[in-house]
């Protein structure tokens, strides 16, 4: 049995799926921004060094949360209206919480990429 994605329902229950994939991506990335000293609540920046792991990780696990958010809100925008779609609600909320996911994730790549201290290997 296969899972058809022409069929509106079917849309509206993945991007579910992908939304909540998102908000699992996403608290891990600031979760991994955030361990063992990777900010410093004194100087309110992200302090990592420039030959570490974790800035590629982060920025990674960041966006493929982007990437599922934009998956979910696609999937959402060409369910949400339909008449068929029994699952109009669902297709609503999950439509407007990937726009904010998307938003989000912007914005946190974006401060730790901008508010960052990096300590350099001198």
């Amino acid at each position: 049995m296969a899972l058809s994605l022409k069929n509106p329902e079917n849309q509206a229950k993945v991007s579910s799926w992908l939304v909540i994939a998102s908000i699992g991506m996403l608290v891990l990335a600031f979760v991994a921004a955030m361990a063992k000293g990777g900010f410093s609540w004194e100087d309110r920046q992200f302090v990592y060094s420039a030959t570490s792991w974790r800035p590629p990780m982060v920025n990674g696990i960041a966006f493929l949360s982007l990437v599922l958010g934009g998956g979910a809100f696609w999937l959402a925008y060409s369910s949400a209206g339909e008449r068929r779609n029994s699952r109009s609600g669902l297709s609503w909320t999950c439509f407007a919480i990937s726009a904010f996911l998307i938003v989000v994730a912007c914005i946190f790549i974006a401060a730790y990429r901008y508010m960052a201290f990096v300590v350099r290997q001198g």
